[in-house]
């Protein structure tokens, strides 16, 4: 690992929690302050350590504000908030950076008794399928008026009506799941289902706005986020975290 990859390692893990940016850098213009913000689940996660990156490269202070991902999504497109992350998807009032800084698969996940209950796209149609509200799946299941979706605000939310069998089963990234499974004491009773849906691999993106404070350094972010994919200073974030997390 370069010495310039540890040092920004260091800085991002070791940053104080409360503002996730040092806030006495004598170089930060007086007013830089960008909102980021990430899901509730997570408020200290690896999508805020994401944007703590993106903030020591931009030289400014960020405050991480937690909230749903669809309101998060309406606060980005009024301003209120600068950047987000997102699996992409059509919406001319959000600007999706470039690259996509890494793919993420979603998976299905049923309690462990009925891992082999669900084997086709017809039998999940017609299973209550817990989503975060805001979010899509894959195409056809998201437009698909027959399924049944109900639509949650965080992920502990999913894995509660799960447990109690107010629903079938539910989608969310797997590292994530898992972490969450572990602190609530359920990685034994929620699993994946052994039916995978295909075409759950996407794209995730920092997303902007053009009534974000950081619309007018847009070439800047994308080629700090195209530095950092080619650089795999994302990846090594990623790992480091999730190494963390799971002793």
């Amino acid at each position: 690992m370069s010495n310039r990859l540890i040092i920004i390692l260091l800085s991002v893990f070791f940053t104080p929690p409360v503002t996730l940016f040092a806030q006495d850098t004598a170089s930060h213009a007086e007013g830089c302050v960008v909102t980021a913000s990430v899901s509730p689940d997570f408020p200290k996660g690896l999508h805020a350590k994401y944007m703590r990156y993106l903030g020591q490269k931009l030289n400014l202070k960020v405050n991480i504000k937690p909230m749903p991902l669809a309101r998060r999504i309406k606060e980005l497109e009024k301003g209120t908030i600068d950047i987000i992350i997102l699996n992409y998807r059509e919406n001319p009032a959000l600007t999706f950076l470039q690259p996509a800084y890494s793919p993420i698969t979603e998976y299905l996940f049923v309690n462990h008794d009925d891992k082999d209950k669900i084997t086709n796209y017809r039998q999940l149609i017609n299973a209550a399928i817990g989503l975060n509200t805001g979010s899509e799946v894959f195409p056809i299941f998201d437009n698909d008026k027959a399924s049944k979706k109900i639509t949650v605000n965080t992920l502990e939310q999913k894995i509660l009506l799960l447990k109690h069998n107010r629903i079938d089963g539910f989608f969310h990234t797997n590292l994530s799941t898992k972490t969450v499974l572990q602190q609530m004491g359920l990685t034994e009773d929620i699993v994946k289902s052994t039916w995978q849906p295909q075409y759950l691999r996407k794209q995730s993106h920092f997303v902007i706005s053009p009534n974000s404070k950081l619309f007018h350094r847009k070439a800047e972010l994308e080629k700090i986020i195209e530095q950092g994919v080619a650089n795999g200073e994302f990846l090594e974030i990623r790992q480091v975290h999730y190494k963390a997390t799971n002793n």
